[in-house]
């Protein structure tokens, strides 16, 4: 009986120290752990970067291979950036609007500075709207930009936009599952709006009904793109999709021009039931806003800067936070956001970490089963 007890104390006191082992990790900067040790070279630029990320840096082109390049130069605006949100800690989803021709893919650059991009992904498809970059440090605001290319070809850089990754364990978090920004213009034919698609419903017929114009259907694939991708290789409708209708994203032909003036932005919170999120308190920056959402889950903002803002979602305990970059010629802007509500976020990291502690207190309990069993036998 002395045996069994000295054992069980003791497999008290691994599990103790393998719970605060545990906790050391998940409170102790990431930085400092993941270094590029163990995958490239040690050493090979800042220590506390991370390591390598997926794709690996890519090898910019040099003056004589770009001198030597034969394809044609991406023309038209810069792309545009419009939103960045971390999935948790160790992704980002960029989604993104090309205004150049012709392309064969895009190149985004990225790094933990403002204007010093030390990784790179080549060859992202040229049809894409949005991209996820993983193997980033937990805690951490990286900086994004993207470039357009065709072939050795490169077009013109885009915006910057950040975005600060999750921590390891995060707390009361409202995970946004699903983010639209999409600006409001209009023409002859009327505002912006959306639509709601009816059973029988073809993009050709609703062109021509809503736009006059059946050959004008290229015009509401490109505006949906970003909210159902499958309309880049398939025309067929689903029965409730809210398509935009007569809702082109523009952009002005001068880049940085600080005379457009303020922005409206209106905030549409959902859930993941599609229920407006009444009372939810929003605020903007980096210019402070603050305002709350109406019983249809709609917050309003006025005279809002050009440039990137923060937005910031609280609901009763749980907060949520997504970036977005206000820019063009055009004065409205919708932000569709449906949010997902977690009491606790945990990281690939620290499920890991959980599942080692497991194996092991599940060995030590077998180990311990079996000298009962061999002392009982004795």
């Amino acid at each position: 009986m002395k045996l069994i007890k000295n054992k069980i104390i003791s497999l008290t006191g691994v599990f103790a120290l393998s719970f605060l082992a545990f906790l050391l990790i998940l409170i102790t900067p990431f930085n400092v752990l993941a270094a590029n040790y163990g995958e490239g070279n040690y050493g090979d630029g800042d220590y506390g970067i991370g390591g390598t990320p997926t794709p690996a840096p890519v090898v910019p082109l040099t003056e004589s291979s770009a001198a030597s390049c034969s394809s044609t130069t991406p023309t038209g605006n810069s792309p545009w950036i419009y939103s960045a949100t971390s999935n948790d800690s160790s992704s980002v989803t960029l989604k993104f609007v090309n205004y150049q021709t012709p392309i064969t893919h895009f190149v985004i650059e990225y790094g933990i500075k403002s204007g010093e991009y030390k990784y790179s992904v080549d060859n992202i498809d040229k049809n894409a709207t949005s991209y996820t970059l993983t193997k980033l440090n937990a805690a951490t605001t990286y900086f994004f930009r993207i470039r357009t290319g065709n072939d050795c070809a490169t077009g013109s850089w885009s915006n910057e936009i950040s975005v600060k990754t999750k921590g390891f364990v995060t707390f009361n978090n409202l995970d946004i599952t699903e983010s639209e920004l999409a600006p409001v213009t209009s023409d002859n034919n009327g505002s912006c709006k959306t639509y709601i698609v009816k059973s029988g419903d073809t993009l050709w017929k609703i062109a021509s009904n809503l736009l006059h114009d059946g050959d004008r259907y290229q015009e509401i694939i490109d505006a949906n793109l970003s909210k159902y991708p499958e309309l880049k290789t398939s025309t067929s409708l689903k029965v409730g999709w809210e398509l935009k209708i007569n809702c082109v994203a523009t952009k002005t032909t001068i880049e940085n021009d600080d005379t457009i003036g303020g922005y409206d932005v209106n905030i549409k919170v959902t859930n993941t039931k599609q229920e407006a999120v009444k009372g939810a308190k929003i605020t903007m920056h980096s210019d402070p806003k603050e305002t709350t959402t109406d019983e249809n889950g709609i917050a309003k903002f006025k005279n809002v800067e050009q440039g990137d803002h923060k937005v910031l979602i609280a609901y009763g305990n749980f907060t949520g936070e997504q970036s977005i970059n206000l820019t063009g010629d055009t004065k409205e802007f919708n932000l569709n956001i449906t949010v997902n509500e977690k009491k606790v976020l945990l990281s690939p990291f620290a499920y890991g970490v959980i599942g080692v502690l497991v194996l092991v207190i599940t060995i030590l309990i077998i180990k311990l089963q079996k000298k009962r069993n061999i002392k009982k036998l004795l």
